[in-house]
């Protein structure tokens, strides 16, 4: 009763950011309100609204009054399914984006929303018909010293600002922009066609593929012949991942494989040799002893087999017969 009054009394003047959150609830979507302070930070602890859509007393407390906040959407079960990819670097976004649609031409569906950043940025919203991993950095890029984010998955647990937030909201005090698309028609995805996008995302990444191997000592000077460059050419996938638990769920036509890690029961984890590149791409935040990054052959099975110990892997090898 008490909700009913509230809206009787709220219809005559509704907000116009109260309509585009109801019609953003309505497509299937939780929101979360945003403080209009520039810091796109939430104005309520907002975890539970990962589990629940807010009450309608609660979108007209946040939404339908005079300075209203703006909604986030809620990324991840809550909101079916939903990851949204948040491209902070615009000159990466053409390539990225025809290079997905070349391979899963269903998400040119999809919204697209460009973001106020500077130098422009874009969220680009699909479902998956599995349930999606957490917020992902898929591909970082070297800015002088430090790494910045190129391609983010904003998963379980993430939110992304959505067009219906006033200026406020953003800290250039500029409106999110919806370029393409219906939030009431958001594409669905497989969990393969997902980790291909993924893939593709992390091909744009510029973390260094291999981490260092202090002790050199052991290996021949000759680039090519050294135990690691070795395996990195010959080895099969398959004979350094499935012993440690990591299961093949598909190969494609290209050649490309999709991995589950161990410990996880639905969805993809990682690919190999995406573009015939020879590299395992992880894109799950819980598959230790990898983080999300692209990985060779050599490092994969220094992490797995000797907890990255790069002298006691190559050793190894070494006596396997991986020698010039």
């Amino acid at each position: 009763m008490l909700e009913s009054n509230i809206a009787v009394a709220s219809a005559a003047q509704p907000s116009a950011v109260f309509e585009q959150a109801m019609l953003l609830q309505r497509a299937g979507l939780s929101l979360a309100p945003i403080l209009t302070d520039g810091s796109k930070a939430a104005a309520v602890r907002w975890r539970d609204l990962q589990h629940r859509y807010p009450t309608l007393a609660e979108l007209l407390a946040w939404f339908g009054r005079p300075r209203p906040f703006g909604p986030a959407i809620i990324a991840g079960g809550i909101s079916g399914n939903l990851e949204i990819i948040d491209c902070d670097y615009a000159p990466v976004w053409p390539q990225f984006r025809t290079r997905v649609l070349q391979r899963i031409p269903a998400l040119v569906r999809g919204p697209v929303v460009r973001t106020p950043r500077e130098g422009g940025g874009y969220q680009w919203y699909m479902r998956c018909a599995e349930p999606v991993p957490g917020n992902l950095k898929l591909a970082m890029r070297r800015n002088g010293a430090k790494l910045d984010v190129s391609l983010e998955a904003k998963g379980e647990g993430g939110y992304c600002l959505s067009p219906a937030c006033p200026p406020k909201c953003h800290p250039n005090n500029k409106r999110y922009e919806l370029l393409m698309g219906s939030f009431d028609a958001i594409p669905v995805i497989s969990g393969l066609e997902l980790a291909e996008v993924h893939s593709i995302a992390m091909t744009f990444d510029e973390r260094p593929t291999e981490q260092p191997r202090e002790d050199r000592q052991h290996q021949s000077e000759n680039v090519g012949s050294r135990p690691g460059d070795l395996f990195n050419s010959q080895a099969d996938w398959s004979a350094i991942l499935e012993p440690f638990g990591w299961r093949l769920i598909h190969t494609d036509s290209d050649g490309v494989g999709y991995w589950r890690r161990p410990g996880k029961r639905y969805g993809i984890s990682a690919t190999t040799n995406y573009k015939r590149c020879g590299l395992l791409y992880n894109f799950s935040s819980n598959a230790a002893p990898f983080d999300v990054r692209a990985y060779g052959k050599f490092t994969a099975y220094a992490l797995l087999a000797h907890h990255g110990n790069f002298s006691a892997a190559a050793s190894a090898l070494f006596k396997w017969g991986y020698r010039a």
